[in-house]
């Protein structure tokens, strides 16, 4: 799946042959008659890419097919991550209340189902990312309080979901000035 594949190879360093694979399978399922959702999936992956590459144009425009072609597959885990996308490509720019009301406008895919971990972890260290650089520390730490309880379990189970709490966690901690208590937990 090139999805799959696309997702992989940023981990391994290989951001060129990722773009690669995300526009060869776009340009594939533009022609063909596929599922929305499977597109708009690769749009917002692809745009993820180019936000980190600083491509921000391209980004907004394929963030904005994402969306769309999102809203007629109805799958809360491609609407979500397209508009979580949208937040990150708005934090990109500094305009932290719009990224923050993308993640609000994410509300309604998030009521109609369940979501997968990662991404349910991927939206709360981009909550705390606004709330920590609009100078919101009182959400950030409520965010972690509400959490506290699950810090120690979630210290032993090692995946990317974890990985990502943990992160914003230590972010948390480290906007807090507990440096010390943010190194242990990363």
């Amino acid at each position: 799946n090139a999805v799959d594949l696309g997702e992989i190879l940023p981990q391994k360093g290989e951001l060129a042959q990722a773009e690669t694979t995300f526009r060869s399978a776009l340009k594939r399922g533009y022609r063909s008659v596929v599922v929305p959702g499977f597109v708009g999936r690769l749009e917002a992956f692809l745009a993820n890419l180019l936000i980190e590459k600083r491509e921000l144009e391209e980004a907004s425009i394929l963030i904005e097919k994402a969306i769309k072609h999102n809203q007629e597959w109805e799958n809360p885990n491609h609407g979500a991550y397209a508009l979580l996308i949208k937040a990150r490509y708005m934090y990109a720019l500094k305009k932290f209340s719009l990224a923050g009301q993308a993640l609000q406008e994410m509300q309604r895919w998030l009521d109609k189902g369940p979501i997968v971990a990662t991404l349910r972890t991927s939206i709360d260290l981009m909550w705390i990312n606004i709330w920590l650089a609009m100078g919101d520390f009182t959400s950030a730490r409520q965010w972690l309080a509400e959490r506290q309880s699950n810090l120690d379990e979630t210290k032993e189970v090692v995946n990317e979901s974890t990985e990502v709490f943990l992160l914003a966690v230590a972010n948390v901690l480290l906007a807090d000035g507990k440096k010390s208590e943010a190194l242990k937990i990363i």
